[in-house]
């Protein structure tokens, strides 16, 4: 079952965020160790492509189905100003919530998708996933108060909603079952 899947992978994301260093090596040396003996050493390739200065998207999934979007923002062509120059989507670090909000239309309007389907979430480095329906449509898009509470993964089975998460030490784990129509 894909919502059972989803939550171990985001418990595995979760032990391995809190390995010790030594643990991390250990595991680094047994994976890469795994890839020279199979010749597959700089055989991995970009998962990522370009398609506006303000984001980049999963090729592949986009090939899968083109009405899917996932993907990344970088911090090109927003508003803000001085430590949060540019493109900054995040409510939490203490932006004006005004030019945060400009930042989201700006890409809203790239991407298409209008800010009240986007779905936001006040991240807190636990193992909460919360499985998103259309109730949760807007939560979180336009202010910090609104986002879902201490949740760090999302899933839906619904279309046109966009699920937003923000990283910056962490890496983003992406999800999509096809014949389940799920996306995460």
């Amino acid at each position: 079952n894909y919502e059972r899947f989803c939550k171990t992978l985001m418990a595995i994301a979760y032990l391995s965020y809190h390995l010790s260093n030594k643990e991390c090596k250990r595991d680094f040396k047994r994976v890469y160790g795994t890839l020279e003996k199979n010749n597959e050493v700089g055989t991995m390739k970009e998962p990522f492509s370009k398609i506006e200065d303000q984001y980049l998207i999963l090729e592949n999934w986009a090939k899968l189905d083109p009405r899917l979007i996932a993907g990344v923002t970088t911090k090109n062509g927003g508003v803000s100003i001085g430590d949060f120059q540019q493109l900054n989507t995040a409510f939490h670090v203490n932006d004006a919530e005004s030019v945060v909000v400009e930042n989201r239309e700006i890409l809203s309007k790239k991407l298409e998708i209008p800010l009240t389907d986007w779905v936001g979430a006040e991240q807190t480095h636990e193992t909460h996933i919360e499985k998103i329906t259309s109730l949760h449509r807007g939560a979180g898009s336009s202010d910090y108060e609104s986002a879902l509470k201490a949740t760090d993964g999302m899933y839906t089975d619904k279309r046109q909603l966009l699920l937003t998460l923000c990283f910056a030490d962490c890496v983003p784990l992406y999800f999509y079952a096809p014949k389940g129509g799920m996306i995460g």
